[in-house]
């Protein structure tokens, strides 16, 4: 937890009394169980302690689209729902394996306590720089779907990538990257071949 955006610059003791403040809950989740319903109304906020969950979306045809997923322990999700008023899941979570996920229920997050605790403060700021942080992440991710071609597209993502050292560790495969890029896998595998070919990347 400590590892977490969400207890940023907070000692362990006030870690441990935010917890209790908010009633905040352990929960153990079998494989393929799933953690909230598209539609259901949000009610918490869920930091990931062990495991892997996915955030996804099915559609008619039986595909299932997985919009992200979070394996690193201290993740959080499900929070822009959170502060939309009377807006509903428009997607469902499901842990990817056996997982442990820490609840904290969504009136913590509003209002400070009755006694007005600093530690309260502290997370409710950390809670701000989060969206923040996924309201750009969003914006750059604008950026790259308003590109014009395939090529455009891959080149601006590996971009926002790039180190240093010219290398790219990619943190999905191709099916998710292409998902992510809005388009068709065949078409992403097609592209990355060519532009190797043309000398501009090196798989």
């Amino acid at each position: 937890m400590e590892n977490s955006k969400l207890f940023t610059g907070m000692t362990l003791e006030e870690i441990e009394n935010c917890l209790e403040c908010s009633g905040a809950k352990l929960r153990k989740f079998a494989k393929e169980e799933i953690l909230f319903m598209q539609g259901e109304a949000p009610r918490l906020l869920y930091l990931l302690i062990e495991g892997e969950v996915a955030v996804c979306k099915d559609y008619l045809s039986g595909k299932r689209n997985v919009m992200t997923k979070f394996s690193d322990a201290g993740e959080l999700f499900g929070e822009v729902y959170l502060f939309l008023e009377e807006k509903k899941y428009e997607y469902y979570a499901v842990a990817l394996k056996e997982s442990i996920i820490l609840e904290i229920p969504k009136r913590f997050l509003f209002h400070n306590c009755n006694k007005n605790c600093i530690h309260h403060e502290k997370l409710i700021y950390n809670m701000l720089s989060v969206l923040a942080g996924k309201a750009y992440g969003l914006n750059r991710k604008l950026q790259l779907l308003s590109c014009n071609s395939i090529r455009q597209k891959i080149i601006s993502a590996l971009l926002q990538l790039k180190s240093e050292s010219n290398i790219i560790t990619l943190n999905m495969n191709r099916e998710e990257m292409a998902d992510y890029l809005g388009i068709p896998r065949p078409s992403l595998s097609r592209e990355l071949m060519k532009m190797q070919a043309d000398g501009l990347i090196e798989i």
